[in-house]
């Protein structure tokens, strides 16, 4: 059976964007990674934030008809101030992880007039 040149040249040509998409898709997991990484909860336990910033609270609250934490745990989105390492919140909460909320993509932040915390 005889190969022509352009059998050769089309099955370089297959490989080669194998090839590139492989590198594509390595790119894209890698930014996923990246993304994970940047969106991991982390425990109170193991460290507060290093700086005064919103974000995303796992916590259960003081119940004050039972005069004690709450059983069930919920959701907030609260600030935290390192200066006085605490939760800007009026009422007592306990904080037990906490992830920082991400940036707005420019164009949504000047579109919406919202301010950085």
């Amino acid at each position: 059976m005889k190969v022509t040149i352009e059998e050769i040249i089309r099955k370089y040509d297959n490989r080669n964007q194998e090839k590139h998409q492989i590198a594509a898709w390595l790119k894209e997991l890698e930014q996923l990674r990246k993304q994970s990484k940047a969106s991991c909860w982390t425990l109170c336990s193991d460290r507060m934030p290093d700086k005064m910033q919103l974000c995303l609270v796992y916590c259960r609250e003081w119940d004050l008809f039972e005069d004690d934490w709450c059983r069930s745990y919920c959701f907030r989105l609260l600030e935290y101030l390192p200066d006085f390492k605490i939760w800007n919140i009026k009422t007592p909460v306990q904080v037990i992880a906490w992830m920082p909320i991400p940036e707005l993509p420019g164009i949504l932040r000047s579109r919406y007039c919202i301010n950085a915390v």
